[in-house]
């Protein structure tokens, strides 16, 4: 664990599985677009098959190696524990890919103006897809004592998002391509196991019973 820097107040949190490649173009497009006030912190699974290629890509990074943790655990963990006094948190996965530079400050900017209570979002290139990469306030992390309802595994967090950020009327959309969402569902790439998983049967009944919830 690093310690952040005295300039940081938004933390991204990225938790990674079994592609090594892939998030070296996030992490390029993170590292040319932040500004001062943002650092990322990357969780990888022990036993993740393709550890000695993170160990190896990674060098010099913010990296948490742990025991198996869901994409939920990680957040939490890391919001809760690890890192609890941070202003915002970010979720971030490794096939997004960052647009714009100084994206942190566009996506906190309407949280600041709501005395730091909220949640922002983007919806990928020309808005074609679901509110991701959500910036959420550390005020709602402490407050509810979890960054995710815990019952969420992997799928299903949008919805969650959406669902308080209106029911607090502080659900913040920052129009424009900020943050692109590269993933299988836009044919980006072929299908992983890592997205087999994700999208699995029981991840989708799992997440859409945490959403009832």
């Amino acid at each position: 664990m690093r310690k952040l820097k005295p300039t940081t107040r938004l933390l991204s949190i990225c938790s990674a599985r079994q592609r090594p490649d892939l998030i070296m173009e996030m992490l390029k497009s993170f590292d040319e677009t932040k500004s001062e006030i943002s650092e990322m912190v990357i969780y990888i699974w022990n036993e993740d098959p393709k550890i000695k290629e993170y160990k190896k890509n990674l060098k010099g990074r913010n990296v948490i190696y742990g025991k198996a943790r869901f994409m939920t655990e990680v957040m939490n963990y890391i919001s809760t524990e690890v890192y609890p006094d941070v202003d915002y948190y970010q979720m971030i996965n490794d096939d997004h890919y960052y647009l714009v530079k100084d994206w942190d400050k566009l996506m906190i900017s309407p949280i600041e103006e709501n005395n730091g209570w909220g949640i922002s979002y983007c919806k990928g290139i020309d808005g074609r897809a679901y509110p991701n990469a959500e910036v959420v306030s550390g005020k709602i992390v402490r407050t509810l004592g979890y960054y995710i309802f815990p019952m969420f595994k992997q799928w299903g967090c949008e919805p969650y998002f959406k669902q308080l950020g209106e029911a607090m009327e502080a659900f913040y959309y920052i129009e424009g391509n900020i943050i692109d969402h590269r993933s299988v569902n836009w044919g980006y790439f072929e299908a992983d196991t890592v997205y087999d998983f994700i999208y699995s049967e029981a991840e989708r009944t799992n997440g859409y019973n945490a959403v009832k919830e």
